[in-house]
């Protein structure tokens, strides 16, 4: 798979793995998807924060520190634990150089090989939940935009996916504890960028049935709330692709107890390798915290024209201000946007507006 010091483009393992002090904002997500012996069906959602810089921590709305997740799909129940910036709450503790994280009792590590790990992680409460993995890599690290860097509104971004590790190792909830192997994804950005020019976007790490993951992400227009198809990252076997046209619909929405509006599952096209896919949540509730949802999901339709089908975790986060946070306003703004609202403002107003205009320059 690889060997220490090794290089891959600008990025290099395991040193990339670990903590960047110049980054303002860094993350470490791991997704997996799993089956107990007994048949029953595990997603996992997780992720370390690195903490802000001073600088980040000031602009920065809702900053966290950890959270964890595990749905039940069967049952159809998630437990989850989140920890934000609150006063003196602690922070994820993680190493440069290597992965080696920890919030409180939960920790991931490099394992004596490099593109392994192991990880502990739980969550307390009336049902306590504790994760303990080993995960080894089957494919090489996939650069993100080709070249590990992506042009992100106000700055800029490293990023890099792991998209198939071999999973295994014990799931307990409450007093039940259960063996589990399956996939897992490990997501890895950090750089220094603009929040305030960023209303939002919705990601997606796919697993299909032909021994292929993708990557696909992309941002919510500030103002019309479009969608603005951005990246498709793709791996077939062992060869690494990029798509340039896609498109991605909402089949529908739905509300969350904290009154955000979630899409209910979504369509991606992407005529250039016949892909036309459905993606459908397994349960609606899996919302972290205001703005973000970690749903794991269902995926079927084609590829290059034959049958397919998978599994995925979507991600969908928000700013405050989004529109789909705020229900009169995302009522409105979805109206005045298919007539045309940038084009009504600039006729009431009667001041063409700049091209240059920054909330705009990055669509």
């Amino acid at each position: 798979m690889g060997r220490v010091g090794q290089s891959v483009s600008s990025l290099t393992f395991p040193r990339d793995e670990g903590r960047h002090p110049y980054a303002e904002r860094e993350w470490w997500y791991f997704k997996g998807h799993a089956q107990a012996e007994d048949g029953s069906h595990y997603s996992f959602v997780l992720c370390y924060f690195a903490p802000l810089t001073l600088q980040a921590y000031f602009l920065s709305i809702g900053a966290q520190n950890y959270f964890f997740s595990v749905i039940d799909e069967d049952k159809r129940l998630c437990y989850r634990a989140y920890y934000g910036v609150k006063g003196k709450a602690s922070r994820c503790r993680c190493s440069e150089h290597r992965l080696d994280l920890s919030y409180g009792p939960n920790w991931w590590r490099q394992g004596e090989e490099i593109f392994t790990y192991l990880m502990h992680n739980e969550v307390p409460g009336d049902v306590p939940i504790s994760l303990d993995l080993f995960m080894k890599a089957l494919k090489p690290p996939l650069l993100i935009n080709g070249t590990g860097m992506v042009d992100f509104p106000g700055g800029h971004s490293y990023y890099y996916a792991q998209t198939n590790l071999d999973i295994k190792g014990d799931l307990t909830i409450g007093n039940e504890t259960k063996h589990v192997n399956g996939v897992g994804w490990i997501d890895r950005q950090w750089g220094r960028w603009e929040w305030g020019l960023i209303s939002g976007w919705e990601w997606f790490g796919i697993h299909l049935n032909r021994n292929t993951e993708a990557s696909v992400w992309f941002l919510l227009h500030p103002i019309t709330r479009e969608y603005r198809p951005w990246l498709f990252n793709m791996i077939l076997n062992d060869s690494m692709s990029m798509l340039n046209a896609f498109e991605v619909r909402p089949l529908g929405y739905w509300k969350s107890k904290s009154g955000c509006f979630y899409p209910s599952g979504w369509r991606i096209i992407a005529p250039e390798k016949r892909i036309k896919l459905t993606i459908e949540p397994l349960l609606k509730d899996h919302e972290i915290f205001k703005g973000l949802r970690e749903a794991a999901c269902t995926v079927k339709g084609t590829f290059e024209g034959r049958q397919v089908s998978g599994r995925a975790i979507a991600e969908c986060a928000y700013s405050v201000s989004s529109p789909f946070v705020r229900v009169p306003y995302y009522i409105a703004i979805k109206f005045l946007s298919r007539l045309r609202m940038l084009s009504l403002v600039r006729s009431l107003l009667r001041k063409p507006m700049s091209r240059n205009n920054s909330s705009l320059a990055y669509f």
